[in-house]
């Protein structure tokens, strides 16, 4: 998915896959409570993006406006973006669909250093200095034309209950708000994840 935006804030272009992932958000999305079970959501404009569950980058937009966009809290899908040569700001989660919107890219020298060190790219690199990662826990909003990053984490001094019983709960409400039922199939890897939704769906569904 990408989204081409003036510094104004509209669309200039877009993936057909942004309209539709808005339409389809009530139903297969969810809001995070605080004892982590699920809750379906209808409007992603009034969600905050830290309370929202999907493997997906989500991007908000409000009366025809891009409102802000983050990736998803499980650091699953990276969303990119970056300024072209027009002032334009293209963002989505299509590295290269991305990247084919500037005329020229410039190589990073320090990231790929750290990658090929570490083996992994650090917190909002890319291989190009033209083209950033959001970074998780992140989100980003457009401001007089210029792209600001605010953080959605913050530290909470109120005990979370660590018991089978929360887990359990919190394990349960996901796969009801996604409506697991007779008609659906389950690709079993033969590892803990996918046996422990096959088994659950069997015994609650």
């Amino acid at each position: 998915m990408i989204v081409v935006l003036d510094t104004q804030g509209n669309i200039k272009q877009s993936s057909r896959a942004l309209q539709e992932g808005l339409n389809i958000f009530g139903n297969v999305y969810g809001k995070v409570q605080p004892d982590f079970t699920l809750s379906p959501v209808s409007d992603p404009s009034e969600c905050s993006p830290v309370f929202l569950d999907a493997a997906a980058v989500f991007i908000c937009v409000k009366q025809g406006k891009f409102e802000w966009a983050a990736p998803d809290v499980c650091a699953i899908r990276d969303l990119f973006y970056g300024k072209n040569g027009e002032g334009e700001l293209v963002l989505g989660d299509d590295f290269f669909e991305i990247a084919s919107h500037f005329p020229s890219l410039i190589l990073d020298k320090e990231s790929v250093q750290d990658f090929v060190r570490h083996g992994y790219l650090g917190p909002g690199q890319t291989f190009f200095k033209e083209i950033c990662r959001v970074k998780v826990g992140t989100k980003i909003t457009l401001g007089q034309g210029d792209v600001k990053e605010e953080s959605l984490w913050q530290d909470s001094t109120q005990p979370k209950e660590r018991t089978y019983e929360a887990f359990k709960g919190a394990f349960l409400s996901a796969l009801e708000l996604h409506h697991i039922g007779d008609q659906d199939g389950i690709l079993l890897s033969a590892g803990c994840d996918s046996g422990l939704v096959a088994a659950a769906a069997a015994l609650h569904f």
